[in-house]
């Protein structure tokens, strides 16, 4: 069933990746000259956030990270950079831990189907939200993801278990609650962070979610992305930079990943997302203002 499934990812990265080919050279709107620092600084966020996206933090907090230090990308577009940016390098995460990590079929493919639905909506519903709309909605997401790290790691709200699957209201509970997580990638807001929750919430064993989340994030985000190349709202060259440099940090980071503390990186985590609270929340203000 792995296997069946790794070819899925395969077949559906090179459809999406080429559709994005085909736009970029079709539309002379994405053919822009970038300066080389903007290049060199969309490499280092694409290296840096797929490292932190292969040990399981997730790669949207920290390249929306460096995008609003540096200024990568207009808010607007930040959706389409993080989720194009994730169809290369999330491929090869879940075929690497669908290869390492046994888990369930039937387990897998619900949840993977529920957050398949879930992104299709959000790519769809996503850009026909104005700059405001969207910046709050982060500011939000980010800021209900940082309680929950907070309260986790205070060890206030007990997250995770030892089950390797799940069965009946709790398979329903899981399939629901990733459409959920495949909608919030359009939004800007990682998949990786809220399917980590939400799996752990239902006891699942923190090891089991690395393949689950990794396929749903093979297979959800294309999705997203499709629709966001369709709608031509999403910045193709500046993905495609992204997209190769995090090809490199995801083979950088898969001999490193069982060594690493997760408490450590836990905490990192709760800083990177308050960070991006903060900043979404003063970018809602600014465009606010500017009427």
């Amino acid at each position: 069933m792995n296997f069946i499934i790794s070819v899925i990812v395969i077949a559906l990265t090179l459809i999406v990746f080429g559709t994005m080919i085909a736009f970029y050279f079709r539309d002379p709107n994405h053919k822009e000259t970038l300066p080389f620092l903007l290049k060199a600084k969309l490499f280092m966020a694409g290296v840096v956030g797929f490292i932190a996206d292969t040990v399981g933090i997730g790669s949207f907090a920290v390249i929306i990270a460096f995008s609003k230090l540096w200024k990568l990308t207009h808010d607007k577009n930040l959706p389409g950079l993080v989720n194009g940016a994730q169809v290369l390098p999330g491929a090869i995460e879940s075929i690497v831990f669908l290869k390492v990590i046994h888990v369930d079929p039937l387990t897998l493919i619900v949840l993977v189907v529920g957050a398949c639905i879930g992104g299709i909506i959000g790519g769809l519903t996503v850009p026909k939200l104005n700059q405001k709309h969207i910046q709050m909605t982060m500011a939000v997401a980010f800021v209900s993801m940082a309680a929950i790290i907070l309260l986790s790691q205070l060890q206030w709200l007990p997250i995770g278990g030892v089950e390797t699957k799940l069965r009946g209201g709790h398979l329903w509970l899981g399939f629901f609650g990733m459409i959920i997580c495949g909608f919030v990638p359009a939004l800007g807001v990682g998949l990786f962070a809220i399917v980590e929750m939400l799996l752990f919430l239902l006891g699942l064993s923190p090891l089991i979610a690395f393949p689950i989340m990794t396929t749903a994030g093979a297979l959800q985000q294309p999705l997203t992305t499709l629709t966001f190349t369709l709608n031509r709202a999403i910045p193709l060259k500046k993905v495609f930079i992204v997209s190769i440099a995090g090809v490199m940090g995801v083979l950088m980071a898969v001999p490193f990943i069982t060594h690493l503390p997760l408490n450590l990186l836990r905490w990192l985590l709760f800083f990177i997302v308050g960070y991006n609270a903060f900043s979404m929340f003063r970018s809602y203000w600014r465009t606010r203002r500017r009427g």
